[in-house]
């Protein structure tokens, strides 16, 4: 289930960078509490990644944008 909420935010924004906190807040409603952390939403980004990518260690949609977040990119 969370893999789908975060495929389908980051659908909604396709072509932008998500910042890991706006992740956090989209995926996780509990994460105003604080107990999310930077590993959780990078472990839910890698097992999107084996779900989409036709190869998860050379990404083609799902990028990585160092010091920023992340971002979809759709043909």
């Amino acid at each position: 289930p969370k893999e789908y909420l975060l495929l389908a935010y980051l659908y909604e924004r396709r072509g932008q960078v998500c910042s890991k906190d706006e992740i956090g807040h989209s995926v996780w409603p509990e994460y105003e509490a604080g107990g999310i952390f930077d590993y959780q939403i990078e472990n839910l980004v890698r097992r999107l990644r084996t779900r989409i990518e036709t190869d998860p260690a050379s990404p083609q949609l799902l990028y990585t944008v160092r010091g920023l977040g992340y971002k979809l990119m759709t043909n």
